[in-house]
This record gives structure tokens, C-alpha cells and sequence, in this order.
């Protein structure tokens, strides 16, 4: 899986939420190093659109996750608004940017 992600960087637009929010999923299928599977690549787009829709409500997606009151709430946020996200994506996510799911 590593060894694909420069592969994957070139076919989605080196991850711009942007372009991919803007992006049709089966031109994104149909560009070199894509993904083939139908359904991630849509959920990819939905959840470009779904983070846009975010930024613009908050500022930030930062901001946003700062007003949710615990980890786990943030968490079961990230599960019902993005597609394909599951707790242990969701908790991992949220470690990455510093939030814990566990309290302290």
C-alpha cells in the first residue's frame, strides 16, 4: 500500500480538496495510477465535498472539530459525515491531529 501512494497522489490531484470536491468519479477512474473501485472513488469525491461543506460552515475543519465536546463525539461526527470512515479510521484521525478519543 505505501509503495502506492505516490501513484495515487498523481491520479487525485496530489490530495487538493478542491479539485477533488470539483472532480467527477468517473474521470477519477479513469485517470492514470486511479483507484478502480467505483464506490471509494465516489466516497472520495462525497467526502471532498462533505470537508468543503465544513470549511465553509466553520472556517476550518480545525474549528469545527473544536467545537464538538469530546473524542468521541468527534468521532461519531467523522463516522456519520464522511463515507467509508469506520471508528478505527475515525480514531486514527483523530490521533493523527492531536484530539484523543479517551479522555486525556
Amino acid at each position: 500500500m505505501r509503495g502506492s501512494w505516490p501513484r495515487y497522489r498523481r491520479a487525485f490531484f496530489n490530495f487538493d480538496v478542491a479539485k477533488l470536491a470539483r472532480a467527477a468519479p468517473a474521470a477519477l477512474l479513469r485517470r492514470p495510477g486511479a483507484l478502480r473501485n467505483r464506490k471509494k472513488v465516489a466516497a472520495l469525491v462525497a467526502n471532498a465535498r462533505e470537508f468543503e461543506r465544513i470549511r465553509e460552515e466553520h472556517g476550518t475543519f480545525g474549528r469545527h472539530l473544536r467545537t464538538v465536546k469530546s473524542g468521541k463525539d468527534a468521532c461519531a461526527i467523522l463516522q456519520e459525515r464522511f463515507r467509508h470512515v469506520g471508528p478505527y479510521t475515525a480514531e486514527f484521525y483523530l490521533h493523527c491531529v492531536g484530539r484523543s478519543v479517551y479522555g486525556a
